[in-house]
């Protein structure tokens, strides 16, 4: 064997050598996989799929009922040690054309179906653990946030998550992201009716999201709300949302705390559902045009 055919075998060795210890490397490393699993959440259950919204839609049109559309993130460890996760996030992408860091949101899980409140996890190998997330609750914060700072439109979302012992983020595959349209409240083939929008708003801000549970008064208030204001109207005000959860509400269990919560609740609930109303949209765009706009929150970067 001459000296050249002994440096081109030593050289096949080293690379493969180089490989496998490579291969070693990310086998034994902490390794997840993200998903997002599209679902809908009602006072007592969660439907989910995991394909497509359009499966979810047509179960709606079969049995119909009231939902909230939630996203499940599913995170999976496929490698053969135990990982700690954190931080599990929805991801909008970059914040700009030349800025590196990820714009991203961590809403408060709510604890329906199978899906976890904790903060931080620890999974065994092929062990997996799953998140439900009010999507359009984040969806509304990045919005406002990127029209406050001047960033870019969203487009896309997808679910991140923080490994201990990794640097960086690992993010569900961009080619299974959500897209997500602008002036869109859903990411089925339509809008809901004005009286869902208020069925979600209320178990939104007035559902307990650590015990999986909806307030009593939801559907009540929801249907009167689709009753006495139409869309071609005006939309309530929180003022008249307040009455309409006082009006359903037992004199037995009625309380201080509860006051100040519907309170609250109310005025959440009025801007929710403004985006229902073509009037209301006007008066608050020509308010927006002639004062200055808000301080933008703070986003996370990563």
């Amino acid at each position: 064997m001459d000296d050249s055919t002994t440096a081109k075998l030593a050289l096949v060795i080293s690379v493969a050598v180089a490989l496998w210890e490579l291969v070693k490397y990310l086998l034994e490393g902490g390794r997840v996989r993200v998903r997002m699993n599209p679902a809908l959440v009602d006072d007592y259950r969660i439907r989910r799929s995991t394909r497509s919204w359009p499966n979810l839609k047509a179960a709606v049109v079969k049995e119909g009922g009231w939902y909230m559309e939630a996203v499940e993130v599913e995170i999976e460890n496929i490698s053969r040690s135990a990982v700690t996760l954190s931080d599990v996030n929805l991801d909008f992408g970059r914040s700009g054309r030349f800025r590196l860091g990820h714009h991203s949101i961590g809403p408060a899980p709510m604890k329906f179906g199978q899906g976890s409140t904790d903060s931080t996890v620890r999974l065994e190998p092929f062990d997996r653990v799953t998140y439900v997330f009010d999507a359009w609750s984040a969806i509304d914060a990045a919005r406002e946030s990127r029209t406050n700072l001047g960033m870019r439109p969203l487009r896309r979302m997808r679910a991140s998550v923080r490994v201990a012992g990794k640097r960086w983020r690992t993010r569900s595959p961009w080619r299974k992201s959500w897209r997500i349209l602008e002036g869109r409240r859903s990411f089925m083939d339509q809008d809901p009716p004005v009286h869902m929008v208020a069925f979600q708003s209320i178990m939104r801000w007035l559902g307990d999201r650590d015990e999986g549970t909806v307030d009593s008064r939801t559907i009540s208030v929801a249907l009167d709300i689709g009753k006495m204001y139409p869309v071609s109207g005006a939309a309530p005000t929180k003022e008249q949302i307040a009455e309409l959860l006082a009006k359903h509400t037992s004199s037995q269990s009625r309380a201080k705390e509860k006051d100040v919560q519907d309170r609250y609740a109310a005025f959440r609930i009025a801007i929710d559902l403004q985006r229902c109303y073509p009037s209301s949209q006007s008066l608050s765009a020509s308010a927006a045009s002639t004062s200055p706009a808000p301080l933008g929150g703070a986003d996370e970067t990563s």
